[in-house]
């Protein structure tokens, strides 16, 4: 079969191509790929009314920068987008009528420390943090919900995950006269309410006190947690090797190598290197595209899922590893492509769906049209069609053939 892409001009030569790979490993199957703002935004219908009297933070739509992905119920989606808080759209396009509405609005008089950068959420609770130190969550099953707690006792988070009432954080907290990661502690479980109590640490720093390698490669985003069936989770810190799989007590049931799937862990660099690379995106990038990158960990059916990100010859993939309890890999093409250098892929799982929000990593605001929502099938899926079909877009389907 020959390479079927779909391609979308951006600003500045930056693109993104949404398509099927001609490859020996199947490849995951592409039932909505959407670029975001959707069209239907500007009809009067297409916005919530109270978003309407409010200028977007970035550029001239309010999903300007989004960056993290969950499902909420079977057919909506909330997107974190940092300044503009947590949106809520539709997972499919309702014959044209796709309402954007704010789930979590962005917290006053915080600035970036109150971004909304990572989303972890449950029937009981959404939360969401900034990279810096600054976690806020507010209850869901209340008709008119207002943020129940702020927390700001880790120094950086770099992912989290929740549970129904339990949190779960990759990060670095100051505890002891205030040193960073003084016990070495890199995740934690928690207990969400009116505030965070029965912090336990379940994961340990392999450099010891000040956890130096997850404190190096904070700022690069590849270490990641997840909730899995049951309450149990996986730490992968990224920026130290290993993935390690605890029980719903947080007691360490199994390990394996990060080359088990195949992707770089560790952070060999130095202490003028990881001040560099947090201020400079371009050298940071440049790091990050000599490596394999976990971008996204994906509690899927048959196993766990690894999201593993390359960049090679001017074009940004990714490769789904899938890592069944008997250790068995099992490898998924992504249909998602980018020659951006920033480009990063987030997912989540919901029953036989995946949902994979496509963005660029930049200081600037992207481009309107250079983030995309895509919904696939989960590997291996026998899945019905969704319960409302996705309209037809005005670009030629990842499905059918393209000529070249």
């Amino acid at each position: 079969m020959k390479l079927l892409y779909l391609f979308f001009s951006l600003a500045l030569h930056t693109w993104a191509s949404i398509g099927l790979a001609d490859a020996a490993s199947p490849s995951l199957k592409v039932i909505s790929a959407r670029a975001i703002p959707f069209s239907s935004w500007k009809s009067p219908g297409g916005m919530d009314p109270s978003l309407r009297k409010i200028a977007p933070a970035y550029g001239d739509n309010y999903l300007g920068r989004p960056v993290d992905v969950r499902w909420d119920g079977d057919e909506n989606i909330l997107i974190a987008a940092c300044r503009e808080g947590t949106l809520r759209v539709p997972a499919f396009d309702h014959e044209g009528r796709s309402q954007l509405e704010r789930a979590y609005a962005p917290l006053p008089d915080m600035g970036s420390m109150g971004m909304q950068f990572q989303l972890g959420i449950s029937p009981e609770f959404l939360v969401a943090a900034a990279p810096g130190h600054l976690m806020s969550w507010i209850p869901r099953a209340l008709p008119d919900p207002k943020p129940v707690s702020i927390d700001m006792d880790f120094n950086t988070i770099i992912d989290l995950d929740v549970h129904e009432d339990r949190l779960l954080v990759l990060g670095l907290r100051k505890l002891e006269k205030g040193k960073l990661a003084a016990d070495g502690a890199i995740a934690w479980i928690a207990k969400l309410g009116k505030k965070l109590t029965h912090v336990q640490p379940v994961q340990f720093s392999i450099s010891g006190p000040g956890a130096h390698d997850t404190d190096a490669c904070s700022e690069m985003q590849m270490g990641k947690v997840r909730f899995l069936p049951g309450g149990s989770f996986v730490v992968v810190p990224g920026g130290e090797p290993g993935i390690f799989v605890h029980d719903a007590s947080g007691k360490l049931v199994k390990t394996w190598q990060a080359e088990t799937v195949g992707f770089d862990a560790g952070c060999p660099i130095t202490e003028d290197e990881m001040y560099k690379y947090s201020a400079d995106i371009h050298a940071r990038y440049r790091w990050l595209n000599q490596h394999r990158i976990l971008d996204e960990v994906l509690p899927l059916p048959g196993g766990i899922g690894f999201l593993i990100r390359t960049y090679s010859k001017g074009m940004t993939r990714w490769d789904l590893k899938v890592l069944s309890p008997d250790g068995r890999v099992t490898r998924y093409d992504v249909p998602v492509t980018s020659p951006s250098e920033y480009a990063r892929l987030a997912g989540d799982v919901r029953g036989n769906r995946i949902a994979f929000l496509l963005s660029l990593d930049t200081f600037g605001t992207p481009p309107a049209g250079s983030q995309y929502l895509i919904v696939t099938e989960t590997p291996g899926s026998l899945a019905s069609p969704p319960t409302t079909s996705p309209a037809p877009t005005k670009k030629p389907s990842p499905q059918k053939p393209i000529k070249p």
